[in-house]
């Protein structure tokens, strides 16, 4: 299942401000973006350019850092979420973001961050609760609730892969459980072309 994160990634660093935030959805709710901190300190827009650039290692030095003077900043543990899971410490990612979400949990991001750590490891349980709360931090997230419709979808196919096949009312659960592999798969596709079903 794919969950989006690329363009996720690219909205919630506009939420912190670290690039552009043209394609930022509005929000009704408190983020990264409103949390009242000092203006963005030079180290952490550095950090941000290796980042994306790719410069990992040079990221997670500054960052690291940056923490050790300033560890309360959500925008600077927010991006080393980022770094983490880029580098794909996944476990480090998913700890960095849920330490965000209990000492801010009335921010979206983190939540939906999780989400799709947790999905990637099949933990659609997880993945689940941690949408419900970034769509309680913003109701209106359209990448949350996509993320959570997604989330839906796979949940549902794994119920009904747990179905013994005991008599013939299960043909209904094979055609159920076929229409959704494929709405899944031609979900992922779409995605993966970059056609999406929410504005950015």
């Amino acid at each position: 299942m794919y969950i989006q994160q690329a363009a996720w990634t690219v909205m919630l660093l506009a939420l912190i401000g670290l690039v552009a935030p043209v394609a930022v959805a509005q929000s009704s709710g408190q983020s990264l973006r409103s949390v009242q901190t000092p203006q963005i300190a030079p180290e952490i827009v550095e950090v941000n350019r290796q980042y994306r650039r790719g410069e990992l290692a040079a990221a997670t030095a500054g960052i690291d850092a940056f923490l050790t003077k300033d560890y309360a900043n959500p925008r600077a543990r927010f991006l080393r979420g980022l770094i983490l899971t880029e580098q794909r410490k996944t476990d480090e990612a998913i700890e960095a973001f849920l330490a965000i979400t209990r000492e801010f949990p009335e921010l979206p991001e983190p939540y939906n961050n999780l989400a799709v750590l947790y999905a990637g490891r099949g933990l659609y349980d997880q993945a689940h609760e941690s949408l419900v709360a970034a769509l309680r931090a913003n109701p209106d997230d359209p990448v949350a609730q996509e993320n959570l419709g997604d989330v839906y979808v796979r949940l549902a196919i794994k119920a009904y892969e747990q179905i013994k096949p005991v008599n013939p009312s299960t043909r209904n659960i094979k055609d159920k459980l076929t229409l959704l592999r494929e709405l899944s798969a031609s979900a992922d596709r779409a995605k993966s072309n970059g056609v999406s079903t929410t504005p950015h």
